[in-house]
């Protein structure tokens, strides 16, 4: 079962780190799903 209040999370944080993300790679990020996408932003924000 989805959880839409955690799936809206996610990508309000998305949204929010966004910025700090190429366009290419926010289409992987978003593929990954939300499991992981909060730590792979950081991930990808931290290794710019």
């Amino acid at each position: 079962m989805i959880n839409v209040s955690n799936v809206l999370m996610s990508i309000g944080e998305f949204l929010l780190m966004s910025s700090c993300i190429p366009i290419w790679k926010r289409s992987i990020i978003y593929k990954l799903g939300e499991k992981n996408d909060r730590k792979v932003e950081e991930f990808i924000c931290s290794s710019k």
